[in-house]
């Protein structure tokens, strides 16, 4: 584990990668060893974020087992509820949509 070993007078407490974020002076020390300067390696990163649906939203879900187009029709912090427009089967499921892209003036649902 990384501790803190900051320029600062008391340190700033922080532990890890949250230390590289936060602190406004790092200074790294890891197995014992006092001012050795920690660098991550740089990665090109995919993030992902929980769209924020509401209800009325047309939605279609390309590929897997609850592919399709789906109308929201309840939201919470946790869950989503969604109508299938065809035939009108309701499911609830935990949030799990990310947004891919927005289409304008897309034919919904789709014909298959």
């Amino acid at each position: 584990m990384l501790l803190c070993s900051c320029r600062t007078e008391e340190g700033c407490g922080l532990t890890g990668l949250e230390h590289y974020s936060l602190c406004s002076e790092p200074e790294i020390e890891t197995s014992g060893l006092i001012g050795i300067e920690v660098s991550m390696a740089r990665h090109n990163v995919l993030v992902f974020k929980v769209y924020p649906l509401e209800v009325g939203q047309k939605i279609r879900i390309d590929g897997g087992p609850r592919g399709g187009d789906w109308e929201v029709i309840g939201v919470s912090d946790r869950k989503m509820k969604l109508r299938c427009p065809v035939s009108f089967k309701e499911v609830e499921w935990d949030r799990f949509c990310c947004l891919a892209q927005e289409l304008a003036d897309e034919e919904w649902p789709q014909q298959h």
